[in-house]
């Protein structure tokens, strides 16, 4: 997608802090083709005021690579911007387990992940994305849809649960922004985070021929096609977006093998995620870092958290430098004056050992008459 570089959105997949070189090359190679295409924006970036907005969208899992890792609130919000429908999205703590989020509110209307919540939003906003397909693409694309939501999205969900410290460096999250626990110390919230998944009962689910199966079978279907069928998005590219974009957006500073196959083996999936991206997100970063205040006012996300670290410990370096000479004074002071003090100690001492053997003497020649010398 040829963009102004002032104005080009940055790329989901980012591996440089610790990827693979090859992996690294291969993703630097799918996003150099992906950005040579003439297409724009799909939609424009809408207005999600509460004034205008039809749609409310309740869910968690926010982080600074995406709007939410989690599958079934992605997927909604991809839905919502597919249909050009104005929606205010409300992020709550998050929730890894049960079945809360995502919530979506129209009108006096509440549907819960329980709910088939695309179709009743087809239904009620007389959009349905799937119009233009005929009776046998229909059928294809839900079986597809359902195949890869219930293979690849239900085992990024079961490894989110049960790799809790590894989530929390696959998408840098904060838990105290997170959890809305800003009172708590982060090492009590880590800690308690991590214990967290033990309690949980662990399951086998699929092996891991059967992922590589379910996203074999999409990149073929999908072929050098932009999106699944020709040049429309559909629920097939929604969904797809929605289990893809969050397994392709863990960090290159964990090992996910999934993602890795991908990168290398299928980057016509890095590429379809990029596109649907650029193309109907053109606010990605203000949904990713916007409602939290963790976005500047250029619009993009806070400093890297280890561009930071990196440069605190520069400047404590620097203050380290500034201060030592302050610290040497500071000790050759105390040093004095603990010599002065030992100087005037010794007297003292002595005065004291002097007074004591006298007194032994005196006490001695005190006990002779009484023979207990």
């Amino acid at each position: 997608m040829a963009t102004d570089s002032t104005t080009a959105p940055e790329p989901l997949l980012d591996l440089k802090a610790g990827g693979d070189a090859l992996l690294v090359a291969k993703l630097a190679e799918t996003v150099e083709r992906l950005e040579s295409e003439e297409a724009p924006p799909l939609v424009a970036a809408l207005d999600t005021s509460t004034d205008t907005a039809v749609v409310l969208l309740h869910q968690s899992g926010q982080c600074a690579a995406l709007p939410s890792f989690q599958s079934e609130c992605l997927t909604v919000c991809t839905w919502l911007r597919a249909a050009n429908v104005p929606f205010k999205t409300m992020n709550h703590k998050l929730v890894l387990t049960g079945s809360r989020f995502p919530m979506v509110e129209l009108g006096d209307d509440e549907f819960g992940p329980s709910d088939n919540i695309l179709e009743k939003l087809s239904r009620r906003l007389n959009c349905n994305l799937d119009d233009a397909l005929t009776p046998d693409q229909k059928i294809l694309s839900y079986a597809m849809a359902s195949t890869v939501e219930h293979t690849l999205g239900a085992a990024h969900r079961r490894w989110c649960n049960e790799n809790r410290g590894q989530l929390l460096r696959a998408y840098d999250l904060d838990l105290k922004r997170a959890l809305k626990r800003s009172a708590m110390p982060r090492g009590v919230l880590e800690f308690f985070f991590r214990r967290s998944a033990s309690r949980n009962e662990k399951s086998r689910g699929q092996p891991e021929d059967e992922r590589l199966k379910a996203v074999r079978m999409i990149s073929e279907f999908l072929g050098d096609r932009p999106f699944c069928f020709a040049e429309a998005v559909t629920t097939l590219d929604v969904v797809a977006f929605g289990v893809l974009a969050p397994i392709l957006a863990v960090s290159g500073n964990v090992a996910y093998p999934l993602r890795d196959q991908m990168i290398l083996n299928y980057p016509n999936l890095v590429g379809f995620v990029e596109r649907v991206k650029q193309r109907l997100f053109p606010d990605w970063v203000d949904l990713c870092c916007g409602g939290g205040g963790s976005a500047s006012e250029d619009g993009k996300c806070a400093v890297d958290k280890k561009h930071k670290l990196e440069l605190d410990h520069l400047n404590s370096g620097k203050e380290r430098k500034q201060q030592q000479p302050q610290s040497d004074k500071v000790l050759e002071n105390s040093e004095a004056e603990l010599e002065t003090q030992n100087q005037r100690l010794v007297p003292s001492v002595s005065v004291t050992l002097q007074s004591l053997l006298q007194m032994g003497h005196r006490t001695a020649a005190w006990m002779v008459p009484f023979g207990l010398r």
